[in-house]
């Protein structure tokens, strides 16, 4: 069986990193399979990069996206992508020698909506967002929206001018109608958002928890050596906080962070602890007292491993994800996460069992939960993360879902 993996990079952000290590996973365990990009970061040869005439259109309408994206006004701080514009990636497909098409993040405009149709081989879409149901937004709190279907009615109130999303929408339904297609859900509550949308519906929808590689995300040896590494302070209790968006995004939570410490440190001495920031670069030396160290952006599995074994807890209040590489990464090398308990996370993390959970915006049930985590037995809690990451995440028991999943449609394509 060989498989043939889209995403519109390998690397550079949550979706590319998890579509490359689903490649990388059935790698590993003998399956055929090639990962075709429009943005190539590594130099894994498996991994095809676009003809440049494809790329220079992807980057020329993604511009022109940008632009026209501009005419309808919103405030709700979603990422938004148009994919109404052709590249002739469906021909470097059909040309391919892959029996399965599994989709990623292909957005950009790396797969234009009406291409997908153009397509003949099975389609397997990992859905890593909600875009798929949706009009051009990634994430929406909207979901009479993506349900009923895309009307004025059910327009929110903070959308004005042209309504991109509903045009963008009605593209999917007008193109989508015929396409083999299979989607798998990360979650279940992406897979339950899936089954109620007007779009998805129709089509076999399963959920299967994204892979990652226990023998590289895994505790480590000696916390020393990982925190001199990093020039962490070895006598300090270390809250970790990771992010690849900008500060100003509230969906990924960075202002909350100054009020849960705010409220930390009127119950633990402030000299105790430290803030490791990995990702994103603040110019802030401190917040109430509490120094912060800047890891940067880390590429490597393995110092990012590191980096959250170099941790005790793992801050992640994001207010909308599905299953947040962020969480599995820092669960699978035994640091357990605080974390707003919304329903893809919920997957993950069991309240006071092995992580901690607070309803959206409770900035004192954050502090409260770095409190708890924090005072917990670190060797106990610690070993109760990694089992229950290794029960979701491990790669061999993830591909072996997938190959299953693959012989079903492929005999039932030739049946």
């Amino acid at each position: 069986m060989k498989v043939l993996h889209v995403c519109f990079a390998d690397k550079g952000g949550g979706a590319a990193i998890g579509a490359y290590r689903s490649h990388t996973a059935m790698l590993s365990q003998g399956v055929k399979s090639n990962l075709l990009v429009a943005r190539k970061r590594t130099t894994d040869p498996t991994v095809i990069r676009l003809p440049f005439s494809m790329r220079l259109r992807i980057f020329i309408w993604r511009k022109l996206s940008a632009i026209i994206l501009k005419f309808q006004l919103y405030n709700d701080y979603a990422f938004r992508s148009l994919n109404i514009f052709p590249t002739g990636i469906h021909n470097i497909i059909n040309d391919s020698d892959a029996d399965i098409v599994q989709f990623h993040w292909i957005s950009f405009n790396t797969v234009a909506i009406q291409e997908f149709k153009k397509i003949r081989k099975p389609i397997v879409w990992k859905l890593p967002d909600m875009w798929a149901f949706c009009g051009s937004e990634h994430y929406t709190f909207n979901e009479a929206r993506y349900a009923e279907g895309y009307k004025a009615s059910n327009k929110s109130d903070n959308h004005y001018g042209l309504d991109l999303d509903k045009i963008v929408w009605l593209q999917k339904k007008k193109h989508w109608g015929k396409v083999n297609m299979t989607i798998v859900c990360p979650s279940k509550w992406l897979a339950k958002c899936a089954k109620s949308s007007y779009l998805l519906k129709k089509y076999p929808i399963h959920n299967i928890a994204n892979p990652i590689n226990m023998d590289i995300y895994k505790p480590a040896s000696d916390i020393k050596i990982a925190r001199e590494h990093f020039n962490l302070p070895i006598d300090k209790k270390v809250i970790l906080f990771s992010s690849l968006h900008k500060l100003k995004d509230p969906r990924k939570g960075f202002g909350y962070l100054d009020g849960s410490i705010h409220e930390l440190t009127k119950k633990i001495e402030p000299s105790t602890l430290c803030i490791a920031i990995m990702g994103i670069k603040t110019k802030l030396k401190s917040i109430h007292g509490v120094a912060i160290v800047n890891l940067g952006y880390l590429e490597e599995d393995n110092e990012m491993a590191l980096a959250y074994s170099s941790a005790n807890v793992c801050f992640f209040p994001s207010n909308a994800d599905s299953t947040p590489n962020t969480i599995k990464e820092s669960m699978s090398c035994g640091t357990p996460c605080v974390a707003f308990d919304i329903e893809g996370v919920q997957e993950m993390i069991t309240h006071k069992q092995n992580g901690y959970l607070v309803p959206v915006g409770d900035v004192t049930g954050l502090s409260e939960g770095l409190e708890w985590t924090l005072s917990q037995d670190e060797s106990l809690l610690s070993s109760a993360v990694r089992d229950s990451a290794f029960k979701l995440h491990d790669h061999k028991s993830r591909v072996k879902d997938y190959l299953e999943l693959y012989s079903r449609i492929l005999s039932s394509q030739y049946s």
